[in-house]
């Protein structure tokens, strides 16, 4: 799904039915403040909500396994995400410059690794249990990794 460009509305649902957000489908809208996202998406792309810079919280559904590279990078005003139970993969820099992205909630916390590449070795994250460590590891300390479980 694409977003209307230049659309000023605050809030937006993503329809049921819908099971991917494309390549930059919500990047650069500077109106967004939440988006719920439908239970039938699979799959967020590359910088799908890239420098949505009014975007304050999202709720990753549990159907979701990717989260694309730069997803929701440059989101300036993003505080919290949940992330899904039956999220995989989270690739490099999904979470880049969300520089007040304080809460991150993995529901399934465990099993987590991160790698400098795609199929580079691999090592384990622990500590995920923790709100502030995982958005930490996010925007900071493992944000140019690959993420899998």
């Amino acid at each position: 799904m694409q977003y209307a460009i230049g659309k000023t509305s605050e809030s937006f649902t993503v329809p049921e039915g819908v099971t991917e957000i494309g390549y930059g489908a919500f990047a650069c809208n500077d109106s967004l403040k939440t988006v719920t996202i439908g239970d039938d998406v699979t799959v967020i792309r590359e910088s799908a909500f890239s420098f949505c810079i009014a975007l304050e919280s999202i709720v990753i559904p549990d159907k979701v396994t990717v989260i694309g590279e730069a997803a929701f990078a440059d989101c300036h005003n993003l505080v919290s995400v949940v992330i899904g139970s039956e999220v995989e993969s989270i690739e490099k820099g999904a979470f880049n410059s969300c520089t007040k992205l304080t809460s991150v909630t993995f529901k399934t916390p465990s099993g987590w690794k991160v790698s400098e590449t795609e199929d580079g070795r691999k090592t384990a994250v622990s500590g995920l249990d923790s709100k502030t460590t995982a958005a930490s590891y996010l925007t900071t300390t493992y944000m140019s990794y690959y993420w899998t479980r």
